[in-house]
């Protein structure tokens, strides 16, 4: 099962993210927010989720705040 770790609000800034984590041998995800919204329409969010297994959820928020990304 994977866990939202971190909600970033631009795709450039989540690929800085899940890089570093994937750096760290941490296999993290990135889905637009706002996926899957109701009827089938798009959403006009930004944001995406960072999302990484369950386990490895604190150790993926401490190598964040620790390089201190956005």
């Amino acid at each position: 099962m994977t866990v939202r770790i971190h909600q970033a609000n631009d795709q450039t800034s989540a690929e800085v993210m899940a890089g570093r984590l994937r750096a760290e041998g941490i296999p993290a995800q990135i889905i637009q927010a706002d996926a899957g919204a109701p009827y089938g329409g798009f959403g006009m969010s930004s944001a995406f989720d960072i999302l990484v297994p369950e386990q490895l959820a604190a150790k993926a928020r401490k190598i964040l705040q620790a390089a201190r990304l956005p």
